[in-house]
């Protein structure tokens, strides 16, 4: 977890998936803002990029691994401090996801909003 006490840390989230992904972040972003963290649309001005999963439909575990993955290289090159990942795909697969991708910091299933927004704020 980043010491929030040294920078102003950003945030920014990607919605994958299905139409309650879509609801969850919008929750999720009003519980981030109430909380006194900043969201940004951009994804590489963020520090925190939260990706909100799918993993229901092949297709769509795919295209939710590609995405993590394409943001797991921006934690490499060191642009990112930190990759979570929430919803169904990070529930269901968590123990293989941590094993093919080391650079997420943290895993959070569906209707975990609070506990994501506790982690955030310290």
């Amino acid at each position: 977890m980043i010491d929030r006490e040294r920078f102003h840390m950003q945030i920014h989230l990607i919605t994958m998936g299905c139409s309650k992904n879509l609801v969850d972040s919008e929750v999720l972003k009003g519980g981030l803002e109430k909380a006194g963290l900043e969201l940004t649309p951009d994804p590489l001005e963020a520090d925190t990029i939260i990706i909100n999963t799918c993993g229901f439909i092949e297709e769509a575990r795919e295209e939710n691994i590609d995405v993590t993955l394409a943001v797991a290289e921006l934690k490499k090159t060191g642009k990112l401090q930190q990759l979570i990942l929430i919803g169904c795909l990070s529930q269901i697969y968590e123990r293989e996801l941590r094993e093919a991708i080391p650079e997420v910091d943290a895993f959070f299933g569906v209707d975990k909003m609070q506990e994501v927004i506790r982690y955030l704020s310290g």
